[in-house]
């Protein structure tokens, strides 16, 4: 089986502001693990990175994430 894997990257504009990046993976290079900021396996439901709160659980970050990316998460899913 295949795993799945959600991605957060975060990247600083010229004005000081962050953008979000989500991708969506089923398998994981070195440079994902260094330059993603969260990385959650939704096969297993683990953290495999998190460096924005690292007090929050699976749950919740999948939680968080869902709330923004739903349709994109139900579909990469649902494949």
């Amino acid at each position: 089986m295949k795993k799945k894997y959600l991605l957060v990257f975060y990247f600083q504009k010229k004005n000081g502001k962050h953008d979000e990046f989500t991708e969506f993976k089923e398998h994981l290079s070195n440079l994902d693990l260094d330059q993603a900021k969260v990385i959650l396996n939704l096969t297993d439901k683990a953290i495999v990175k998190n460096e924005l709160n690292v007090q929050a659980d699976y749950k919740t970050l999948f939680k968080y994430y869902r709330s923004v990316n739903k349709d994109k998460i139900n579909e990469f899913l649902s494949r």
